[in-house]
């Protein structure tokens, strides 16, 4: 028998010191954003569900790709290392990334020659269902929900769990944006009310 929950996974987006600071979004809560993004990540560990950090790794330039964005932060993974896909544009699932894990050691593996599909990364581990958290909600978050959606996945994800913060995109950083973010989110039956709530309408 399949043990419970052994086809979650988790995915965190975009948790970058460079999207949480500044912090420019006054209708947005960083401490609760991060407060309980932690503590999902401390149930998943608790009861062996996989997770995945999704990053922006930088911009491309006449030279290749320049790194400029800093690791998930570490308030919120707590001392403990996860995967990491490192994706280039908006939605992680539209393109293919490099990827880096950590061994038994805490040491990290980086596959930097051969990117591959987030969705392959997944399948691989048998990951049919997704909690999804992080920032921009309207953006990269939404985005990516609605990549996986069009590949199967079932997803849910919860107010608490996202929020806009984007500095250079300000239209993408309003009350009416994220209400209709989140109206797409509950119109299409993946926004819960909570991130237990989340977990337990997959199956925990």
């Amino acid at each position: 028998m399949t043990p419970p929950l052994s086809d979650l996974g988790i995915l965190v987006i975009d948790m970058q010191d460079k999207y949480l600071t500044p912090w420019n979004n006054p209708n947005a809560y960083k401490n609760r954003l991060i407060e309980s993004i932690g503590d999902l990540l401390d149930y998943a560990d608790a009861n062996s569900i996989k997770v995945w950090l999704v990053e922006f790794y930088g911009h491309i330039t006449p030279f290749g790709m320049k790194p400029s964005f800093k690791s998930t932060a570490a308030e919120i993974t707590r001392g403990r290392k996860y995967p990491i896909f490192n994706k280039f544009e908006q939605g992680a699932f539209e393109q293919a990334g490099d990827y880096k894990y950590p061994d038994s050691s805490g040491q990290f593996y980086y596959n930097c020659y051969t990117p591959l599909l987030l969705d392959d990364i997944l399948t691989q581990q048998q990951i049919k269902k997704l909690v999804v958290a992080g920032v921009h909600a309207s953006f990269c978050v939404l985005e990516t929900i609605l990549g996986a959606q069009k590949l199967g996945y079932e997803v849910r994800t919860a107010l608490e769990l996202i929020a806009n913060n984007l500095q250079n995109f300000q239209s993408y950083n309003t009350p009416n944006k994220f209400k209709q973010t989140l109206g797409t989110l509950k119109n299409q039956g993946m926004l819960a009310d909570s991130w237990q709530e989340a977990v337990k309408e997959l199956g925990g």
